[in-house]
Protein backbone atom coordinates (compact mmCIF):
# COMPACT_ATOMS: atom_id res chain seq x y z
CA UNK A 1 0.00 0.00 0.00
CA UNK A 2 2.73 2.67 1.03
CA UNK A 3 4.56 1.58 -2.21
CA UNK A 4 1.23 2.54 -4.23
CA UNK A 5 0.65 5.73 -2.45
CA UNK A 6 4.35 6.73 -3.20
CA UNK A 7 4.26 5.77 -6.22
CA UNK A 8 1.24 8.40 -7.23
CA UNK A 9 2.79 11.43 -5.34
CA UNK A 10 6.25 10.63 -7.40
CA UNK A 11 4.58 9.70 -10.88
CA UNK A 12 2.12 13.20 -10.07
CA UNK A 13 5.72 14.85 -9.27
CA UNK A 14 7.44 13.71 -12.74
CA UNK A 15 4.64 14.57 -14.90
CA UNK A 16 4.36 18.03 -13.59
CA UNK A 17 8.24 18.72 -14.20
CA UNK A 18 7.46 17.58 -17.69
CA UNK A 19 6.54 19.52 -20.71
CA UNK A 20 4.29 16.98 -22.37
CA UNK A 21 5.38 16.23 -25.71
CA UNK A 22 1.96 16.57 -27.32
CA UNK A 23 1.21 18.76 -30.22
CA UNK A 24 -0.16 21.09 -28.61
CA UNK A 25 1.36 21.70 -25.30
CA UNK A 26 2.64 25.22 -26.32
CA UNK A 27 -0.62 25.78 -26.51
CA UNK A 28 -1.70 24.82 -23.60
CA UNK A 29 0.88 26.70 -21.77
CA UNK A 30 0.36 29.89 -23.16
CA UNK A 31 -3.48 29.15 -22.45
CA UNK A 32 -2.29 28.83 -18.88
CA UNK A 33 -0.63 32.15 -18.88
CA UNK A 34 -3.45 33.90 -20.50
CA UNK A 35 -5.82 32.06 -17.98
CA UNK A 36 -4.22 32.58 -14.97
CA UNK A 37 -4.65 36.38 -15.28
CA UNK A 38 -8.58 36.23 -15.21
CA UNK A 39 -10.63 37.49 -12.10
CA UNK A 40 -13.55 34.82 -11.23
CA UNK A 41 -16.30 37.58 -12.54
CA UNK A 42 -14.55 36.25 -16.18
CA UNK A 43 -14.70 32.75 -15.30
CA UNK A 44 -18.33 32.80 -14.09
CA UNK A 45 -19.49 34.75 -16.82
CA UNK A 46 -17.91 32.42 -19.26
CA UNK A 47 -19.42 29.70 -17.34
CA UNK A 48 -22.95 31.31 -17.77
CA UNK A 49 -22.11 32.08 -21.54
CA UNK A 50 -21.13 28.18 -22.13
CA UNK A 51 -24.02 26.34 -19.96
CA UNK A 52 -26.39 28.87 -19.99
CA UNK A 53 -26.48 30.35 -23.36
CA UNK A 54 -24.51 27.84 -25.40
CA UNK A 55 -22.32 30.47 -26.62
CA UNK A 56 -18.82 28.55 -26.31
CA UNK A 57 -18.01 25.12 -26.54
CA UNK A 58 -14.84 25.24 -24.46
CA UNK A 59 -14.63 23.18 -20.71
CA UNK A 60 -14.85 25.96 -18.29
CA UNK A 61 -14.20 23.38 -15.71
CA UNK A 62 -10.65 23.23 -17.08
CA UNK A 63 -10.22 26.71 -16.92
CA UNK A 64 -11.23 26.71 -13.38
CA UNK A 65 -8.73 23.94 -12.50
CA UNK A 66 -6.14 26.47 -14.01
CA UNK A 67 -7.58 29.41 -12.33
CA UNK A 68 -7.96 27.71 -8.74
CA UNK A 69 -4.06 25.92 -8.78
CA UNK A 70 -2.80 28.74 -10.16
CA UNK A 71 -3.67 30.69 -6.88
CA UNK A 72 -0.69 28.56 -5.48
CA UNK A 73 1.62 28.78 -8.01
CA UNK A 74 1.30 30.56 -11.17
CA UNK A 75 4.11 27.69 -12.30
CA UNK A 76 2.64 25.72 -15.49
CA UNK A 77 4.89 22.84 -14.31
CA UNK A 78 3.38 22.99 -10.38
CA UNK A 79 -0.33 22.93 -12.19
CA UNK A 80 -0.07 19.57 -14.29
CA UNK A 81 1.91 17.72 -10.84
CA UNK A 82 -0.89 18.92 -8.59
CA UNK A 83 -3.81 18.49 -11.32
CA UNK A 84 -2.46 14.91 -12.20
CA UNK A 85 -3.29 13.58 -8.82
CA UNK A 86 -6.86 14.14 -9.86
CA UNK A 87 -6.27 11.07 -11.64
CA UNK A 88 -3.32 9.59 -9.71
CA UNK A 89 -4.97 9.62 -6.38
CA UNK A 90 -8.49 8.19 -7.44
CA UNK A 91 -6.68 5.28 -9.62
CA UNK A 92 -4.47 4.34 -6.75
CA UNK A 93 -7.41 4.14 -4.25
CA UNK A 94 -9.41 1.72 -6.92
CA UNK A 95 -6.32 -0.74 -7.27
CA UNK A 96 -6.44 -0.57 -3.41
CA UNK A 97 -9.62 -1.18 -3.11
CA UNK A 98 -10.17 -4.01 -6.14
CA UNK A 99 -7.20 -5.72 -6.47
CA UNK A 100 -6.00 -8.77 -4.29
CA UNK A 101 -2.61 -9.55 -5.18
CA UNK A 102 0.52 -7.32 -6.61
CA UNK A 103 -0.09 -9.14 -9.73
CA UNK A 104 -3.02 -7.38 -10.37
CA UNK A 105 -1.88 -3.78 -9.17
CA UNK A 106 0.87 -4.34 -12.02
CA UNK A 107 -1.78 -5.19 -14.42
CA UNK A 108 -3.57 -1.97 -14.01
CA UNK A 109 -0.65 0.15 -13.77
CA UNK A 110 0.62 -2.01 -17.24
CA UNK A 111 -3.09 -0.98 -18.17
CA UNK A 112 -2.99 2.47 -17.62
CA UNK A 113 0.82 2.87 -19.41
CA UNK A 114 -0.62 1.50 -21.96
CA UNK A 115 -4.02 3.54 -22.55
CA UNK A 116 -3.05 6.70 -20.74
CA UNK A 117 0.74 7.55 -20.32
CA UNK A 118 0.80 7.70 -23.88
CA UNK A 119 -1.25 10.96 -24.31
CA UNK A 120 0.63 14.02 -23.62
CA UNK A 121 -0.79 17.67 -23.12
CA UNK A 122 -3.51 16.80 -25.67
CA UNK A 123 -4.98 13.64 -23.39
CA UNK A 124 -4.48 15.96 -20.27
CA UNK A 125 -7.73 17.09 -19.65
CA UNK A 126 -9.32 13.57 -20.60
CA UNK A 127 -7.13 12.26 -17.81
CA UNK A 128 -8.40 14.73 -15.24
CA UNK A 129 -12.15 13.88 -16.08
CA UNK A 130 -11.60 10.24 -15.84
CA UNK A 131 -10.02 10.72 -12.35
CA UNK A 132 -13.31 12.49 -11.41
CA UNK A 133 -14.85 10.11 -12.93
CA UNK A 134 -13.16 7.14 -11.01
CA UNK A 135 -13.41 9.40 -7.96
CA UNK A 136 -17.87 9.56 -8.20
CA UNK A 137 -17.43 5.73 -8.80
CA UNK A 138 -15.45 5.60 -5.57
CA UNK A 139 -18.13 7.62 -3.77
CA UNK A 140 -21.24 6.01 -5.59
CA UNK A 141 -19.73 2.31 -4.27
CA UNK A 142 -20.01 3.10 -1.08
CA UNK A 143 -23.20 4.42 -1.35
CA UNK A 144 -22.51 8.37 -1.06
CA UNK A 145 -24.89 8.60 -3.99
CA UNK A 146 -25.52 12.63 -3.61
CA UNK A 147 -21.39 13.01 -3.03
CA UNK A 148 -20.49 11.01 -6.24
CA UNK A 149 -22.89 13.44 -8.51
CA UNK A 150 -20.41 16.50 -7.60
CA UNK A 151 -16.95 15.17 -9.02
CA UNK A 152 -19.01 13.28 -11.90
CA UNK A 153 -20.56 17.06 -12.55
CA UNK A 154 -17.22 18.51 -12.61
CA UNK A 155 -15.34 15.85 -14.77
CA UNK A 156 -18.00 17.07 -17.46
CA UNK A 157 -17.28 20.34 -17.03
CA UNK A 158 -13.58 19.30 -17.94
CA UNK A 159 -14.49 17.22 -20.85
CA UNK A 160 -17.59 15.70 -21.98
CA UNK A 161 -16.27 12.16 -22.37
CA UNK A 162 -16.56 11.32 -19.13
CA UNK A 163 -20.33 11.18 -18.99
CA UNK A 164 -19.84 8.08 -20.84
Amino acid sequence: MTFLWLSVVLKSAYYGTQNGGGADTLSYVNSFKDDITLSFSEIWSRFIDRYANKGSESDIGYLLLEWLISRFSSSYHFFTAIADLLFFIPFAKLLDKYCNSILEVLLGVMLYLALFHTFAMYGARQVYAIGLGMMSFHLYSEKRYKLALVPLVLAATIHMSSLL
